[in-house]
């Protein structure tokens, strides 16, 4: 049998046998630490973002959707409509497919409003030219998933682009200006 010193039984006991001074001493608040990086974390509740951030990025979704949907999925189902006439291709046009390139619109034209509300700042300040500025990066950032890639087909997604980055701009714009109207 081992024989424990009173210390080291009162340790396995989880009792604490240290003289007064150290145990005010060591009850002091510590600093906690992240995990993951082992820094000071900040004390208090943990903040997020401002509500106005989520509410500014979620008209950006919002009203990137319904841009995208009408912009870029009925321009873009017009554009293939052009595409296969063009080409002398059968000109098949179905609900289904057509509900599906909306779609696709829409989910482009979100992602897009969240690109907007991100670099929104760096864009000019008059409001067609800055539709036209976001419309061509969203046309660059696109170009990749074109099918087929030929210059017909850059050629006819690109006033789809345009019209999208415009009117998102406009729309945008009106959204904001209000919004400050009524909050002021």
């Amino acid at each position: 049998m081992i024989a424990l010193k009173e210390t080291e039984y009162c340790a396995l006991a989880v009792t604490d046998c240290r003289p007064t001074p150290l145990r005010r001493w060591a009850s002091r608040p510590q600093l906690k630490r992240d995990p993951l990086d082992g820094g000071p974390t900040c004390r208090g509740p943990v903040t997020s973002l401002p509500i106005a951030h989520i509410r500014r990025f979620a008209t950006a979704v919002v009203v990137g959707a319904a841009s995208g949907a009408l912009c870029l999925g009925v321009g873009g189902r017009l554009a293939m409509h052009a595409f296969a006439l063009a080409t002398a291709q059968s000109a098949g046009f179905t609900v289904r497919g057509s509900l599906n390139v909306v779609f696709a619109g829409a989910i482009a034209g979100a992602i897009g409003g969240l690109l907007f509300a991100a670099i929104e700042r760096f864009l000019t300040q008059r409001l067609w030219l800055r539709g036209v500025l976001f419309g061509v990066v969203c046309y660059v950032i696109a170009i990749p998933g074109f099918r087929p890639p030929q210059p017909l087909v850059f050629a006819l997604f690109a006033p789809a682009f345009l019209v999208y980055g415009v009117f998102f701009a406009v729309t945008w714009e009106r959204l904001v200006r209000s919004r400050r109207l009524t909050s002021a």
